[in-house]
């Protein structure tokens, strides 16, 4: 059950950053600004990579056990990272 709620989390967090990388392609086409894309571009590989990070560790547990995969530091940090970064390009749309 921990393996399958870890999926769905990483899953989650990757339609979120699809949503936020819509949202941006909104801003880009109805507000005119193009530095937008470069925000939706980055969230969109980052959804995608989430999602994929979520789909191979659930794989790679349910092979191996749960107790033998170490815990993936170095894609949690990434995840907060982008979501840091989508935090900010967010207040920074809002004001601007």
């Amino acid at each position: 059950m921990p393996t399958e709620r870890t999926a769905l989390a990483w899953e989650r967090s990757a339609a979120s950053l699809a949503t936020l990388a819509a949202v941006f392609i909104g801003a880009a086409a109805h507000r005119n600004e193009p530095w937008a894309i470069v925000f939706a571009a980055g969230f969109a590989i980052a959804a995608a990579l989430a999602w994929r990070h979520g789909r191979r560790a659930y794989r790679r547990r349910n092979r191996l056990g749960a107790s033998t995969v170490p815990a993936p530091d170095r894609a949690l940090a990434l995840l907060a990272l982008t979501t840091l970064v989508a935090a900010v390009a967010a207040a920074v749309a809002v004001v601007l």
